[in-house]
């Protein structure tokens, strides 16, 4: 069985495949020379499944997400003979779909692309929604576009050889979902984390597809994320200064963003205190860490003026009057800093 959702986007429309799809990728291609994009890691383990199309293979890790790989990548195209009428596949986590997407935005003004997810980070949020972009200056995410893929192919099957740090670093981003859209699926992750952190596919169907509809959802009201689509960035303005100043993963920081977002939606929201401290306690109990205590808050603002989602000294910054309720509330950086003094304990 595989689910469909559909983004409409301002250039085109996106169509998202959940579930045992992987046979369906010879019926989206175009008929049209396919070009493969993917990292060392995936095609050491699935190569042989894309043997007839060119490879680019990039070395793993989010090093690779950067100007450097983009060149190399350009120059690949340029010896392939590659123009633009090629269609580029991107195979792999969240660092080859975002550099796939963006690289194919610009190639030649812009060719076709399409996505096979292989890592859950991937499939529940890097590439569903049209963000394309690059690391820049110590900054995530700060070159890109927004370019919807043709489609985007998320199959449970390629989590089997996933590792462990990438299944944590997935279901964060999954668990922001339900934080922001669906609290019915509480319980379903407070029985079934241990399976999911394996990577069981029947545990990890019900967060797949809310993450999936969710985000299309948000994206048809806001593909440019002129407004709504800011509450995705909920747990992320701090989580990716963590993960900034302390080199973590991209999952363990924003867990750690997200617990201090629920403290400032207590503080600010009124959101529920002792369903705060149940989730925190949870979140701790799987694995993730409140990382206040291991960064000064001086050292923490110098990279959240980094964020690039600011418009003048203002952010429009998301946080929960309860689970499912998300608000944007309007802070200046001065007030989001003096926010979270009150709530900086060094445990």
């Amino acid at each position: 069985m595989s689910i469909k959702v559909t983004i409409h986007g301002k250039n085109g429309n996106s169509q998202v495949f959940l579930g045992e799809v992987i046979n369906q990728l010879s019926e989206l291609l175009p008929d049209k020379r396919v070009i493969l994009i993917t990292d060392k890691n995936v095609h050491d383990i699935y190569g042989s499944l894309f043997a007839d199309f060119s490879p680019i293979v990039l070395a793993p890790g989010e090093e690779a997400k950067s100007l450097r790989s983009l060149e190399f990548v350009a120059s690949q195209l340029i010896d392939l003979q590659a123009d633009r009428d090629s269609f580029l596949l991107g195979v792999g986590g969240g660092v080859v779909c975002d550099l796939t997407g963006f690289m194919a935005s610009i190639y030649m003004r812009g060719c076709e692309f399409g996505y096979l997810a292989t890592s859950l980070l991937a499939m529940v949020d890097a590439s569903v929604g049209g963000k394309t972009g690059i690391n820049f200056g110590g900054r995530k995410n700060m070159l890109g576009t927004f370019a919807q893929p043709s489609f985007v192919l998320c199959d449970p099957i390629f989590l089997d050889t996933l590792p462990p740090q990438e299944m944590k670093n997935g279901l964060a981003e999954a668990f922001k979902h339900t934080l922001l859209q669906d609290w019915s699926l509480w319980p379903h992750w407070t029985e079934h984390i241990q399976t999911m952190k394996q990577g069981n596919a029947e545990a990890l169907m019900p967060i797949l597809e809310q993450s999936i509809r969710f985000k299309a959802q948000v994206v048809n009201l806001d593909e440019q994320e002129n407004g709504w689509r800011k509450i995705l960035n909920f747990g992320h303005t701090l989580g990716h200064a963590f993960e900034a100043a302390l080199g973590i993963p991209h999952g363990e920081a924003i867990a750690a963003g997200m617990m201090l977002d629920l403290d400032l939606s207590v503080r600010y929201l009124q959101f529920p205190s002792e369903l705060a401290i149940e989730i925190k306690n949870w979140m701790k109990s799987v694995g993730y860490h409140d990382l206040r205590g291991q960064l000064a808050l001086p050292l923490l603002e110098k990279y959240i003026r980094n964020d690039k989602k600011k418009s003048d000294d203002r952010l429009a910054y998301p946080l929960l009057k309860n689970p499912g309720e998300p608000e944007l509330v309007s802070w200046t950086f001065a007030e989001l800093i003096q926010h979270l003094q009150a709530l900086w304990v060094h445990e």
